[in-house]
């Protein structure tokens, strides 16, 4: 019997989850991007789990931009606030994610759906189901992109991620 059916009934479990949209807004570069270019550096998502070290689903991710820009980019989700890079600059070779930093990687989320809504673009990703830890001392976790496109951001602040939690 796993500790979570010992630990609490059914109905206790699910009146325990809690659900939360966390917004960030990551710094990009203001220069074009080539596909596979670091396009953010890890971002901190603050309280995305309820308690120290804990854990929650990644549900959904609902973007906007200010510039209407509409392409893809993938954003990783990680226990680590390193940066695996140079903005603007390909992820490869040595100045790509090192051994330790990949081992703290819960996995990726492309956003290939931005859409141009006249002044602005949005998109979204809904379903996820990604589990995530944050780190034993913190609530956080972090989050960092990788351009699939040639976008040409014109504000560095652009960019607004809308992160939906389940929180255990």
């Amino acid at each position: 019997m796993s500790s979570l059916t010992k630990d609490y009934s059914v109905q206790s479990r699910l009146n325990k989850m809690a659900v939360d949209l966390i917004d960030v807004q990551p710094t990009v570069d203001t220069s074009a991007y080539a596909s596979g270019d670091l396009m953010f550096d890890p971002i901190e998502i603050p309280f995305a789990v309820s308690v120290n070290g804990g854990s929650a689903l990644l549900h959904s991710i609902s973007v906007a931009n200010d510039d209407a820009l509409v392409g893809s980019f993938d954003i990783v989700f990680t226990g680590s606030n390193d940066s695996p890079g140079a903005l603007n600059a390909a992820l490869s070779g040595t100045s790509g994610l090192s051994d330790a930093n990949a081992d703290m990687v819960f996995g990726i989320v492309s956003v290939t759906n931005m859409t141009d809504a006249g002044a602005c673009s949005i998109g979204n990703v809904a379903n996820i189901g990604m589990v995530i830890r944050a780190e034993a001392a913190t609530k956080s976790i972090y989050a960092w992109g990788i351009a699939k496109s040639t976008d040409n951001p014109t504000t560095a602040t652009g960019y607004k991620l809308r992160i939906g939690v389940i929180k255990d």
